[in-house]
């Protein structure tokens, strides 16, 4: 092998090292002690509890067309990043309905892409919503993918029934994205037609957000180097 190619591969192999040390996860929040300044809003609030998931703090609720915004800086050098978080949908949402709705949820980086932009319904057997496909597509039952269903325990409209559904955006239905800056902002953020007043409203828990590094592509710039040095 020559000179030049070792080289080649000795550079990349350092390359390769630092930016794998980067890799884990850059933020987390469970919100169960105090909001930092990270975040536009520090509004907190806990969920009633149940046999089947009991009462938990998280950032909201938020309702209307509330925005709230979460700054990260300093991050290290990085591809992409994967935001994961589970969301609160609590009472009524009308999901695609013209009337009452519709009730749509986002999610957006600022200067970047759209990661969500759907509509969810809580009203079982008379709401259809877009989840998991974006606004204005997708026409899917009530709650199509949540991970829980009237387990917070808000009850609806001062009623005694439960209303609330949790979607957790983990694992495979984590979002990822493009990003290689030292800084991000995320926005979560709702558009709800709510006819009667705090009838309906969402908040967010277990915020995660992680860096993946950008080692594909240097790895295969190593298996090209050794392919050409073996011919």
């Amino acid at each position: 092998m020559k000179k030049k190619s070792i080289f080649v591969l000795v550079f990349i192999g350092a390359v390769l090292s630092s930016q794998m040390s980067y890799a884990g996860m850059v933020y987390s929040n469970d919100f169960e002690g105090s909001v930092g300044s990270e975040w536009s809003s520090t509004t907190t609030d806990i969920t009633p509890g149940t046999p089947s998931h009991a009462a938990d703090k998280f950032l909201g609720q938020f309702w209307g067309s509330d925005t709230v915004s979460l700054t990260l800086n300093n991050l290290p050098s990085h591809a992409e990043l994967t935001v994961s978080f589970d969301l609160y949908i609590i009472q009524s949402w009308d999901g695609n309905n013209d009337a009452y709705g519709p009730d749509i949820w986002d999610l957006s980086v600022s200067g970047g892409p759209t990661l969500l932009h759907t509509t969810f319904a809580n009203s079982v057997g008379i709401r259809t919503q877009s989840y998991p496909d974006s606004y204005p597509n997708g026409d899917y039952e009530s709650r199509t993918g949540a991970a829980e269903n009237d387990t917070l325990g808000f009850t609806y409209h001062s009623v005694s029934f439960i209303r609330d559904s949790v979607y957790r955006f983990y694992g495979t239905e984590s979002l990822t994205f493009s990003h290689s800056g030292s800084s991000v902002v995320l926005n979560f953020s709702g558009n709800i037609h709510d006819v009667f007043p705090n009838q309906e409203s969402w908040g967010i828990d277990n915020v995660q957000v992680t860096p993946e590094p950008a080692t594909i592509l240097l790895l295969t710039l190593g298996g090209l180097v050794l392919r050409k040095n073996r011919r």
